[in-house]
């Protein structure tokens, strides 16, 4: 008797598994020469000094000197809605969907429908983002609520993120390319107006304010409506520890989880 086929393949689980084991043991055995552990004490150091500014400044609460990352913080929407355009343009879910040669001897030889395959793919993304997010939440620490909220945010905006572009990308066998770019073409379209007609709002009489134009721009009209899928993630950030920050992870939780839903959805021939 047969059963309906889930779309998370224990091959391809045990095949991630593999491939994490196996960058790691990489990663030791470099770490285990001198050149190799040079070059990672190297690169902890430059990385320490580039984080303990923002520790430092998060814990005793003198921002002056870091006000740019409190301002991109606080227009988180509109940063994701950049990218989100900029990604869909270029086509980048084409480029971060792609199988490696190694993957495509295993993965599309084996009996594996379209969404174990899709979710293989989901699934090494999501493992390489959380060392990211991880990272990135240090440096958002000046304008977060705390830094579980910093990494909250910044993994489930960028697997949305992740979730949108790979959306337009596996779209190919479902939508004409002429809708496809006419669809790309209109959104970045639309973005850039927006940063156009909003740069009167960073004019002051001290000259021109690069952070209040940021700021004019998700506040606009345009901004408020172009920026409205991602206003979670920001409230998320900055969100401090408690019920405003369980809703809002529960609403960002549910962006992401409706984004993944719809890769799926129109998932008819991923490989």
């Amino acid at each position: 008797m047969s059963g309906k086929r889930s779309i998370v393949d224990p091959a391809l689980t045990r095949l991630t598994g593999v491939l994490l084991k196996s960058a790691l043991r990489q990663l030791a055995r470099h770490l285990k020469t001198p050149s190799g552990l040079f070059v990672g004490l190297m690169v902890l150091g430059t990385v320490g000094m580039g984080l303990m500014p923002m520790i430092i400044a998060n814990q005793t609460g003198s921002l002056d000197d870091i006000k740019m990352y409190s301002t991109v913080t606080s227009t988180t929407p509109l940063m994701m809605l950049v990218i989100v355009a900029m990604a869909i343009y270029f086509d980048i879910g084409q480029q971060i969907t792609e199988l490696r040669p190694p993957e495509l001897q295993f993965v599309l030889a084996g009996p594996f429908t379209d969404h174990q395959i899709l979710s293989y793919r989901l699934m090494t993304l999501a493992m390489t983002w959380v060392v990211s997010s991880c990272l990135m939440a240090v440096f958002a620490l000046p304008g977060a609520g705390s830094y579980p909220s910093a990494v909250l945010a910044i993994y489930t905006g960028g697997m949305t993120v992740t979730a949108l572009t790979t959306l337009h990308a596996i779209s190919k066998p479902m939508v004409s390319s002429t809708v496809r770019t006419l669809y790309a073409s209109v959104l970045l379209g639309a973005v850039a107006l927006l940063l156009v007609t909003s740069l009167p709002l960073g004019m002051s009489d001290d000259g021109f304010s690069w952070q209040a134009w940021l700021q004019g721009c998700q506040s606009s009209r345009l901004g408020t409506m172009l920026t409205l899928p991602f206003v979670s993630f920001g409230k998320l950030l900055s969100a401090p520890i408690g019920v405003g920050f369980l809703g809002w992870a529960g609403v960002s939780m549910a962006t992401l989880v409706v984004g993944f839903g719809a890769c799926y959805w129109v998932n008819v021939g991923f490989a």
